[in-house]
């Protein structure tokens, strides 16, 4: 890559984009101090007098009061919002300052035994620790991770797992009539059938590449097991397009089939805020396949951010386009892969114009369907961006998905070196 060039790490993406968020929101009723109270305070020589007359004049009852200090902790009465008494009584006479009665949190740090890994740097480079002060998580909030399927028994994922709330499993009946038989855990579009488990058919081998994607997006944090994901909370919804073989090709049918099954779902009323794709390899050679872009471009416009790896050939993909990612859908972001240093991975694509930022891919440690591995990929850059965009949606759920994508893309750090 050319030195001219400037690209955009995900260094800071999750606690920046959380930041910006807490702060841009000062001043409005966000859950970030106690409704109805309110903090003011007096000068010394007027408290004794003028904090009575105030109190008269709004309507406030005294609940506490820090003499020495010359502050009262005040009720507001009711329907009074806390941004309007705070004016009414910093235009009073005697009043030094009124301010909200904010919470404060213990600081958020799991228990999982390797967390502290080296290999788990990642969660390190997006700040995840500091946007855990913020929000781990929520289980409102589903991710479908477009893989080989993924381990949903696995220890480490299975709390996390998904359920169709209008299935019975293995009934088979379409018991919430989507046109799918026993979609309780999500589908297996490769095969065709209600179990998206990330395994051969009929045997225990796998490679692992969808469990180990959900995992970074989301292994269950602070149960004192194995590692944790970007959230600690959170819903994987698993769509299975490839088999368990690292050579396993999909077509577009099958993503069709996928894109076309989550917005489906998204407009039956799960709330599906991003989708993982850690997986590509057509390029202009194939032909550019307008019928996938369409089904994509629909689930963008559906309300769902699509995170797409860059892919891992080394190659500028704003001259050699790299399909699905260059697709350029609505609410589509293409993430390349960069090391522990912040140096761009040596096998990650890349793109001034078509890769908007790079995530930790190199060693990266996560869930394999049998315990835990490191992977390196963009692959395994993705899930990082996903699961930021999920954190998101979580600490703030009235965002947009073109808001999830431009908070994401505006806090991170900007590299020259790449």
């Amino acid at each position: 890559m050319g030195s001219h060039l400037t690209f955009r790490s995900a260094s800071l993406a999750v606690a920046c984009a959380l930041v910006f968020l807490v702060c841009s929101a000062a001043g409005q009723t966000t859950g970030n101090y106690v409704p109805g109270e309110l903090l003011v305070k007096y000068s010394k020589a007027a408290i004794a007098t003028k904090a009575r007359v105030a109190n008269r004049a709004i309507g406030t009852s005294v609940l506490e009061e820090f003499s020495d200090l010359g502050w009262q902790r005040v009720k507001l009465p009711d329907g009074l919002a806390v941004d309007t008494a705070t004016k009414r009584f910093a235009a009073l006479d005697g009043v030094e300052y009124a301010q909200p009665n904010f919470y404060y949190h213990l600081l958020n740090t799991p228990n999982d035994p390797q967390f502290s890994s080296a290999n788990m740097y990642g969660l390190f480079k997006v700040s995840a620790p500091a946007a855990w002060d913020l929000s781990t998580g929520s289980s409102t909030v589903v991710v479908a991770d477009i893989d080989t399927g993924m381990r949903y028994t696995h220890e480490d994922l299975l709390a996390n797992a998904w359920t169709n709330p209008g299935e019975i499993p293995n009934n088979g009946i379409d018991d919430d009539g989507d046109g799918f038989i026993d979609d309780y855990y999500g589908w297996d579009f490769r095969f065709n059938d209600s179990d998206p488990i990330d395994l051969e058919p009929g045997t225990n081998a796998s490679n692992g590449h969808g469990t180990h994607t959900a995992g970074t997006i989301g292994a269950v944090g602070n149960n004192g097991l194995g590692v944790v994901g970007v959230n600690w909370n959170v819903k994987l919804m698993t769509i299975k397009i490839f088999n368990n073989n690292v050579s396993d090709d999909t077509t577009s049918t099958m993503l069709i089939n996928a894109y076309n099954y989550v917005r489906m779902m998204k407009n039956r009323g799960i709330n599906i805020r991003a989708t993982n794709n850690s997986y590509g390899g057509c390029t202009e050679a194939c032909g550019f396949d307008q019928a996938t872009k369409d089904a994509l471009d629909a689930l963008g416009n559906a309300g769902v951010v699509n995170v797409f790896a860059a892919g891992n050939s080394n190659s500028n993909n704003d001259s050699t386009p790299f399909y699905p990612a260059s697709y350029n859908s609505p609410n589509e972001i293409v993430v390349a892969a960069s090391d522990s240093n912040d140096q761009k991975a040596g096998f990650s694509s890349f793109g001034a114009t078509t890769v908007d930022l790079a995530a930790p891919g190199v060693g990266i440690l996560s869930t394999l369907p049998t315990g835990y591995g490191t992977l390196s990929g963009t692959s395994m850059a993705t899930p990082h961006v996903t699961g930021a965009v999920a954190l998101l949606a979580a600490f703030r759920p009235s965002l947009s998905a073109a808001q999830l994508k431009s908070v994401i893309l505006n806090n991170v750090d900007v590299l020259s070196a790449w």
